[in-house]
């Protein structure tokens, strides 16, 4: 596997172990990056285009001229679960299972948000040139 590859199984890996926040893996953007991340390196050159393209258009849509970290931390902000409902109506202890699980998603979600395409876009070339 390939270093390019690696850090994007990684960043699959982030997404995959969201608890709290498990509902932003539906989001078209995030579904359509993890599709891109999760290519596998035998992949066709079309198959690697197609999610490329669908994550670029999804990102397109949802960025509205903000970085992919922004719209992350948006998206992470509009989501609606058991601990932005808990603290939206203040009754959630900071030492609880649920604050602990959404402070474990918080952290992931920010490492994906600080995600470098360079490895995406190796990874993608990797697959293009027959080299993955």
């Amino acid at each position: 596997m390939s270093g390019n590859e690696t850090h994007c199984r990684l960043a699959s890996a982030e997404l995959a172990g969201l608890s709290i926040f498990s509902a932003l893996r539906e989001h078209p953007l995030i579904s359509a990056f993890l599709d891109a991340l999760n290519l596998k390196a035998e992949s066709s050159p079309a198959a690697a285009l197609s999610a490329w393209a669908a994550f670029t258009t999804e990102f397109a849509r949802y960025s509205d001229g903000r970085s992919f970290a922004r719209v992350i931390y948006a998206l992470a902000l509009a989501d609606v679960n058991v601990f932005t409902l808990a603290a939206e109506r203040g009754v959630f202890n900071k030492n609880s299972f649920v604050c602990r699980l959404a402070a474990n998603d918080i952290l992931a979600l920010s490492r994906v948000a600080a995600f470098d395409f360079k490895y995406l876009s190796g990874f993608l070339c990797d697959i293009l040139c027959g080299g993955g």
